[in-house]
């Protein structure tokens, strides 16, 4: 029988390999969403809103800003949650 001790990692593979992307995670990890470009917005209606941009213009470029923003803010949430799920994991044992 092996006994294996899971840790974790300083950073998730994938997220932010750099130092300076770390430092850019851990900054939107701590942004609420209603600080964000169109944060008001829901997921859905930013990507309905983009979607129905058809033309190239301002509200293109801010559209595309503000979804660029969401997509990191989600993915730091979700390494957040992850990092979390593992550590109650790791204490149940």
């Amino acid at each position: 029988m092996t006994t294996e001790t899971a840790t974790l990692p300083a950073r998730l593979d994938g997220h932010w390999a750099s130092d300076a992307g770390a430092e850019m995670a851990r900054s939107y990890a701590k942004r609420p969403r209603e600080e964000l470009v169109m944060g008001d917005m829901t997921d859905m209606e930013l990507a309905n809103h983009i979607y129905m941009i058809n033309e190239f213009g301002p509200e293109l470029i801010i559209a595309q800003t503000a979804v660029k923003e969401r997509i990191r803010w989600l993915s730091a949430q979700l390494a957040l949650a992850q990092r979390a799920a593992l550590e109650a994991a790791l204490g149940e044992k």
